[in-house]
């Protein structure tokens, strides 16, 4: 079973708006796990993380960053992970963001890479109308114990699973506002209209992780 995870973080950030900006901390861990109240494994650990902001031209701006975290992994006391990013930017400080995004993130126990490439779109078509959209591109392998053959003995191997996600996000917000969403494929959305005296109504529709159809109603207080 889990038991106390602790850590002292200390950072500092240098640059200006319009400048390069260097951000670093770094953290001292410390974990430690009980097994069913027997066998108790402590460890402590420096966690580094630093990015770094690059304005390339007046609407543009590169980034890179590295950083290490700890995650809960029954058995072991403080399991590492690592994640390393680097990206480009647009937006015109109005109506339009653009985010383009490399990533590579490790982890430890059990021994496992994940790695891809994202895009995320914000745009301001009109004061009241919104278009988001993201696309996430990544493939993860692990390493673990696979059959020779269908019920055979177990050996050392790597195990590759490959993802898209895809979301396209749009919202009229007005006295009643409108969500409409295809997300992986599917369409979902959602209608929120106030009744008055702070309180609205909601309807919503959407598909759960077994693909099923699942409606949603009910009233919600916005003030």
């Amino acid at each position: 079973m889990f038991g106390p995870r602790s850590a002292l973080v200390a950072g500092t950030t240098r640059g200006a708006d319009g400048a390069p900006q260097l951000s670093a901390t770094l953290a001292l861990a410390f974990g430690r796990e009980l097994d069913s109240g027997v066998v108790a494994q402590s460890s402590t650990a420096l966690m580094p993380a630093v990015s770094y902001v690059v304005p390339l031209a007046q609407d543009w701006s590169l980034r890179a960053g590295y950083g290490e975290s700890t995650l809960g992994t029954p058995g072991i006391a403080l399991a590492r992970a690592s994640l390393g990013e680097a990206g480009v930017s647009f937006s015109d400080h109005r109506r339009l963001h653009l985010d383009v995004l490399a990533f590579v993130e490790g982890d430890a126990a059990p021994a496992a890479y994940d790695r891809g490439v994202g895009v995320a779109l914000g745009w301001e078509i009109a004061p009241r109308v919104s278009l988001r959209a993201w696309v996430l591109s990544d493939g993860e392998a692990e390493n673990t114990l696979l059959p020779q053959y269908p019920g055979g003995p177990p050996y050392p191997g790597e195990l590759q699973r490959t993802f898209r996600r895809d979301v396209v996000w749009a919202t009229w917000d007005a006295p009643l506002r409108l969500d409409v969403l295809v997300r992986n494929g599917a369409l979902e959305g959602s209608l929120n209209a106030p009744l008055g005296g702070g309180y609205g109504v909601f309807i919503g529709s959407a598909r759960n992780e077994r693909s099923i159809r699942v409606l949603s109603a009910g009233l919600t207080r916005t003030r």
